[in-house]
């Protein structure tokens, strides 16, 4: 929920992406399980061409949607890991170059208007170096908040 809609112009209204958060909740309550609500990952926040001393800077609508699902996260009684401001302060911390290695990179993207698939920089999705190191972040967050999920993960 959210990861992609870094466009302002296309965010998912509130009471519709809080409808389907809460509805995803629901579902998986009836079914026996226990669900813990996340927001979104941080992007990259830096530029591929970014100097090295840049700042990083979170994508406005990672923070929207992670204050609402915290939202729905509090008004269901469910535990909430803010894995937007924990992944946003690695990025931070470990500046430009090692922040915009935890992503995919070098990729191709198809052209909308064209169709033909042209060069990009990916600061969305993380690569196995970023995924890995967001879990890690994911695990310390639950072991140190004591959250019941904790137990699942050696």
């Amino acid at each position: 929920f959210g990861i992609n809609d870094a466009n302002p112009k296309k965010l998912v209204k509130e009471d519709e992406f809080k409808s389907s958060l809460a509805q995803f909740a629901d579902d998986v309550t009836s079914r026996g399980g226990t669900p813990v609500l996340c927001g979104p990952i941080a992007n990259g926040g830096y530029a591929k061409n970014a100097k090295a001393d840049a700042k990083f800077a979170l994508t406005p609508s990672r923070r929207t949607y992670a204050d609402y699902a915290k939202a729905v996260a509090d008004a269901k009684g469910l535990a909430y890991v803010d894995m937007t401001s924990l992944v946003a302060a690695e990025l931070a911390k470990v500046g430009k170059d090692a922040a915009l290695a935890y992503y995919t990179g070098d990729t191709k993207k198809k052209d909308k208007k064209t169709g033909e698939m042209k060069p990009t920089f990916d600061t969305c999705h993380p690569c196995k170096a970023g995924a890995k190191r967001f879990a890690e972040l994911f695990l310390a967050d639950v072991r140190a908040r004591q959250l019941p999920i904790a137990a699942l993960f050696n």
